[in-house]
């Protein structure tokens, strides 16, 4: 689940990266390039294999400990529906830009340096629906991300439902509570997409697929958010470290690749604009504009 998601995700973001680039962020030809890259992707991906998820044996395991650590995702559950659903009434804009191209303009020289996939996402529900009805909602998707990537994490490590626990005590916290669902902002996305590379991590051995997959995710870190990009790396390199010697080179290889293809859209159009990727950083032989 956390693998395919994150595949969606990426192929709808790379989708409005093209199209944005174009001047093309209208709905036909964006409904159209994601059906082709789901159509490709069922003829071209073999079938996932069968999960082994025996409910019988799931039921027998439920233990005094599981059944405590549901309570806070219950409570993460309810409070974040809660607070989303309240906000469906403020209104809706129908105005988004077609292209990505260019610098957003604010009376804050510096936020239009910054990636901006969370922003995408939005324009993408904006383009496809004439309204922003689904902004208020997105959040609890990555919501559902992050504690799937829990659930895994703490499958992988024997945790079980500890672990995704632990994540909505953190969800629960004011800072996380109040400012993140039923608004237009990235922080939750950045942890989920985090804990899905971290899922990948402690699933089993690195061979290439899973390098691809991790690269996937902290090209989408890069792009959602700078901020997130030093947890992403930390877990790309110990991806690399814990890959068999023979898988290192092509498996980091491949990562790079991945990571690329999702998340150097905004620093590519940086570097056009004003010749440096990140111009809110001073870098060696790059001044910032």
């Amino acid at each position: 689940v956390v693998v395919d998601a994150s595949h969606a995700l990426a192929a709808f973001l790379t989708a409005s990266h093209l199209l944005g680039a174009l001047g093309l962020l209208y709905p036909l030809p964006l409904t159209g390039l994601c059906a082709a890259a789901g159509l490709a992707a069922c003829r071209l991906l073999p079938p996932p294999p069968p999960s082994g998820l025996d409910l019988r044996l799931a039921r027998e395991r439920v233990s005094v400990a599981s059944a405590i650590a549901a309570v806070p995702i219950a409570a993460a559950l309810v409070a974040w529906a809660a607070r989303s659903l309240a906000t469906l009434d403020r209104g809706t804009a129908d105005n988004v830009e077609h292209s990505i191209g260019g610098l957003f303009r604010s009376s804050d020289p510096v936020i239009g340096f910054y990636a901006a996939d969370g922003s995408l996402l939005h324009a993408g529900g904006i383009v496809l629906l004439g309204s922003d009805f689904l902004s208020p909602l997105l959040n609890l998707s990555f919501l559902a991300l992050a504690l799937f990537a829990a659930a895994a994490i703490g499958r992988a490590s024997g945790a079980g439902l500890l672990a995704p626990a632990a994540i909505s005590v953190v969800l629960l916290a004011p800072v996380m509570r109040v400012g993140q669902p039923g608004e237009a902002k990235d922080d939750i996305a950045v942890l989920a997409l985090i804990l899905a590379a971290a899922a990948v991590v402690a699933s089993g051995p690195m061979r290439i697929g899973a390098m691809t997959v991790i690269g996937v995710l902290v090209g989408l870190v890069a792009g959602m958010k700078v901020t997130g990009l030093a947890a992403a790396v930390a877990l790309a390199v110990g991806a690399i470290v814990l890959a068999p010697p023979h898988l290192r080179w092509r498996g980091a290889a491949a990562m790079t690749l991945a990571a690329a293809v999702t998340g150097s859209t905004w620093y590519v159009r940086n570097l056009i604009e004003t010749g440096s990727p990140v111009p809110f950083v001073k870098l060696p032989g790059w001044d910032p504009p």
